[in-house]
C-alpha cells in the first residue's frame, strides 16, 4: 500500500483552503487522501486539526468576502456557554451586510442583516467577528428569557485573576443597553429589553445565574453575588450568593469541585464561614435539575425565622 505524502509543515495542524500558497503544490489525489476531511468546498482539515473551530472559521472567511463571524460561532470563540440546542450546532455562522446575498456553502449558516460595522463588528485574533454585545443580540431570537440572562451574565462578569487569559469583561451592561437602543424594531428586541434589567455582574457560571433567577422568581429577596466573608480583606473566602444581614451563604459546586484537592479547599472554606457564625448551603447539579427546590426552601425558612 503506497504511503501518503506528508503535508507541508504549514498545513499539518490547521484547516486550510485550496488556494493557500502552501497547498498549491499538492496533487488532486493527495487532497482526497483519507487523512484530510472536506467539511466544505475548497476546504481541507488534516487529522491533527479536527475540532479546530477557529481555524475552520478562518478558512471559511478566506472564501467569503465582506463577511464576519457571528451568532453561535462568535459566542463559542468568546468562550461562552450556550444552551444545549445551540451548542450542538456544528456549523460556522457567518454574516454579511443587508442587501448582499447570505453566504451559502456546506457546513456554513449564512446570515444577512442591518448592522453598524464600526460599532458592532470587531476583531478576535485577526478574525472579523461581531462584538460580544452584538453577538448576544443576534442570539436573542433563539433564546428564552433565562438563557438571555445567563449569556448576558457571562459577558459582563469580571474574569478571575490568574485563572483566565483576559483581565476585562467581554462587555459592560451599558454595551448591552447600547446594542438594544441601536437595533430598535429588530427580532429579539423585546426579549433584550426584558432581560437587560435582570443581568448582573457576579455570576461565575450559568448555574449561579439560574439559582439567582430561581430565588428572585420565587419572590424572595435578591441575594448579593460573590459575597466576601471579610470585605476588603485580600484572600477572604467568597460565597457565590448570600445575605449578609442574615449571615446566609449559598455555594454552587460545579464539576471541578469533585476533585479531591478542590474538595479539601471547599471544606476549609465552609469552616471559615461557619466559624464566623454563618449558615452555609452547598448546591449541585441535582438541585439544578430539580429547579432548586431544596435551596429555595432553605432560603425561605431562614429568612422567615
Amino acid at each position: 500500500m503506497p504511503r501518503t505524502e506528508p503535508l507541508p509543515a504549514g498545513l499539518q495542524e490547521r484547516p486550510f483552503v485550496l488556494t493557500d500558497p502552501c497547498a498549491r503544490g499538492l496533487s488532486r489525489s493527495r487532497l482526497r487522501a483519507g487523512d484530510l476531511a472536506s467539511p466544505s468546498r475548497s476546504i481541507r482539515i488534516p487529522a491533527g486539526a479536527v475540532g479546530d473551530e477557529r481555524g475552520l472559521a478562518a478558512a471559511v472567511l478566506a472564501l467569503t468576502p465582506n463577511a464576519w463571524l457571528s451568532h453561535q460561532t462568535a459566542a463559542r470563540l468568546y468562550g461562552l456557554t450556550l444552551p444545549a440546542g445551540l451548542a450542538a450546532d456544528p456549523r460556522i455562522h457567518v454574516s454579511r451586510p443587508q442587501r448582499r446575498n447570505p453566504p451559502q456553502r456546506r457546513g456554513v449558516c449564512g446570515h444577512v442583516g442591518r448592522i453598524d460595522l464600526q460599532a458592532e463588528v470587531g476583531d478576535l485574533d485577526g478574525l472579523p467577528i461581531t462584538r460580544p454585545s452584538r453577538t448576544w443580540f443576534d442570539l436573542l431570537p433563539t433564546l428564552t428569557l433565562q438563557q438571555a440572562v445567563v449569556i448576558g451574565d457571562q459577558l459582563i462578569r469580571t474574569p478571575r485573576p490568574g485563572l483566565e487569559d483576559r483581565e476585562q469583561p467581554w462587555c459592560t451592561i451599558d454595551d448591552l443597553a447600547e446594542v438594544i437602543s441601536r437595533n430598535d424594531g429588530r427580532p429579539g428586541i423585546r426579549l433584550g429589553r426584558e432581560a437587560l434589567p435582570l443581568i448582573r455582574v457576579g455570576s461565575d457560571s450559568p448555574p449561579e445565574t439560574l439559582l439567582r433567577l430561581a430565588i428572585v422568581t420565587a419572590g424572595l429577596p435578591e441575594p448579593e453575588l460573590q459575597i466576601p466573608l471579610l470585605p476588603g480583606v485580600a484572600g477572604s473566602p467568597e460565597g457565590d450568593l448570600g445575605y449578609r444581614n442574615r449571615k446566609l451563604v449559598l455555594q454552587y459546586e460545579g464539576q471541578h469541585h469533585l476533585h479531591r484537592q478542590q474538595q479539601t479547599s471547599d471544606i476549609r472554606r465552609d469552616q471559615q464561614w461557619q466559624d464566623a457564625g454563618w449558615q452555609v448551603l452547598r448546591c449541585d447539579v441535582a438541585d439544578l435539575r430539580q429547579g432548586f427546590v431544596r435551596p429555595l426552601q432553605w432560603v425561605r425558612m431562614r429568612l422567615a425565622a
